[in-house]
């Protein structure tokens, strides 16, 4: 059995350096297979990581996108809050505004009446005055009616006494006495 063996071992060694040579041959055609595959993989890693890395940037560019319009969403809320805030101001400024020109007006009006009322007073204080001369021109014009009248009475029983008398003094002087 040992003889076998080494007549095995014999074959083995003759056809192994004949198949030495082939699988030498084959072994660099696998290395350099192996090379080249390795050297696809690390392409093909790298143009992965490229890949992987492009889409990082884009998610990135995306994210820093996103958030922009997210702040200037925001700033825009903030602003239109702002711009309300201003408009309401800006209206109760302009309702203080108006209320104030009203109550002025009111007031001017008010002082207008008062002035007219006074002038109404005065005007009526003119027409008493003028009332009140007319009826003392009046009351002197019926004292001086009346006393032209006493007068007259006077003077008419004056003259008709004298008349009278200067009728009794002829008579008495006549022919017939």
């Amino acid at each position: 059995m040992r003889h076998f063996r080494f007549i095995g071992a014999a074959l083995l060694f003759g056809s192994s350096a004949v198949l030495a040579q082939t699988n030498l041959s084959d072994q660099i055609g696998a290395v350099n297979s192996a090379v080249s595959q390795q050297k696809q993989q690390e392409a093909e890693a790298e143009a992965a990581r490229e890949e992987q890395y492009r889409q990082q940037q884009l998610a990135q560019q995306r994210a820093a996108a996103q958030q922009a319009r997210a702040a200037a969403d925001a700033r825009a809320r903030e602003q239109a809050r702002q711009d309300r805030i201003a408009a309401a101001r800006q209206a109760r400024e302009a309702n203080d505004e108006a209320y104030q020109d009203q109550l002025k007006e009111l007031e001017l009006q008010q002082k207008k009446l008062e002035l007219q009322a006074r002038q109404t007073q005065v005007n009526r204080e003119n027409e008493l005055i003028d009332q009140q001369l007319k009826r003392d021109t009046a009351e002197t014009d019926l004292v001086q009616s009346k006393a032209d009248a006493n007068r007259n009475i006077s003077q008419g029983q004056k003259t008709l006494l004298q008349d009278t008398g200067t009728a009794e003094v002829k008579k008495a002087s006549g022919w017939f006495n």
